[in-house]
Formats: structure tokens, sequence, C-alpha cells
């Protein structure tokens, strides 16, 4: 089930040439970084998914973040 939710959304993002992501943190209860995008779908709806929740046993820095969001973007999901 996983991999169709996956590959669905790997789906409507190729059919977007452009949306924003958003990540944040949090540190309650641990660290937490949520991968978000947005984009507007072919019905001009606005459409949110959650790309990646991961529950971190650290603070990361700038440069671990950024590697975070490469190797789920580029590399998990192909954009």
């Amino acid at each position: 089930m996983i991999h169709k939710e996956i590959d669905t959304l790997k789906l409507e993002m190729a059919a977007n040439s452009a949306f924003p992501v958003i990540f944040d943190g949090s540190t309650r209860l641990g660290e937490a970084l949520a991968i978000i995008v947005r984009f507007i779908d072919s019905k001009w709806n606005i459409q949110q998914r959650l790309v990646k929740l991961e529950i971190l046993a650290k603070s990361m820095n700038a440069e671990e973040l950024a590697q975070r969001l490469i190797q789920c973007l580029a590399v998990e999901y192909g954009i």
C-alpha cells in the first residue's frame, strides 16, 4: 500500500514543473523533521502532501539538513 502511495505522489509531483518545498523541525519529545510539498492540480485546487516525517536522534546542522532534503527529493522521489 505504501509503495502505491509513493508512486502516486511521484506522478503528482512529476506533473508539476515547480512547487514549493516546506521543511520544519520540532524538538518536542525528540527531534522531528517534516518535508511537505504544495502544488496546484489540473483543476486549480491547492494540494499539499507530506513527503517525509522522520524522528531524529539529534538536531541537524544546515549541511545535514541539506543532505536529508536532497536524499528525499532527488534520490527517493526523482525530483
